[in-house]
């Protein structure tokens, strides 16, 4: 983390859930999983393409 408290970017393999993480200071980023699925906001996509919107409070698989 910056030692002015700024944001910060990471980019890790988490081996546990078999996925690349792109994640952020303030929350979940970007996840992309063995089986090609992505997130965005989400740490378990379980289609194609998964977005979570915090204004709607839920996922949606998006095609």
């Amino acid at each position: 983390m910056p030692s002015d408290g700024g944001a910060w970017f990471e980019l890790w393999n988490d081996e546990v859930n078999d996925s690349l993480r792109l994640g952020h200071s303030s929350g979940n980023g970007i996840t992309v999983k063995n089986s090609g699925y992505v997130g965005i906001g989400s740490t378990n996509p379980s289609a194609q393409l998964e977005v979570y919107n915090p204004v709607v409070g839920g996922l949606g698989p998006r095609s």
